[in-house]
């Protein structure tokens, strides 16, 4: 038959991969880990949901590969007005 060509769709695509569970933390992994989620509840609540996402999706394994980076040597990592971002 010429000119016919097969349905390659797939129909049911295969299910994910299954996670492996993250290397255990240690106590002070755990803490910074807390503090971090802690932070960023009270600085950034709009990040939350984010994090959550990226968890569920396999690209994190949650708070422990979060870090929050000050700008301007500011521990909140807030800016004055005006300010520039440092290099």
């Amino acid at each position: 038959m010429a000119g016919y060509k097969a349905d390659t769709r797939q129909r049911n695509p295969p299910a994910p991969a299954a996670r492996k569970p993250p290397a255990p933390l240690a106590d002070a992994e755990k803490a910074r880990a807390a503090a971090t989620a802690r932070q960023a509840k009270e600085l950034m609540p709009e990040i939350v949901p984010l994090v959550k996402e990226l968890y569920e999706l396999g690209m994190i394994d949650g708070w422990r590969n979060v870090t929050i980076t000050p700008l301007n040597g500011d521990e909140n990592g807030t800016m004055e007005q005006g300010a520039e971002p440092a290099e």
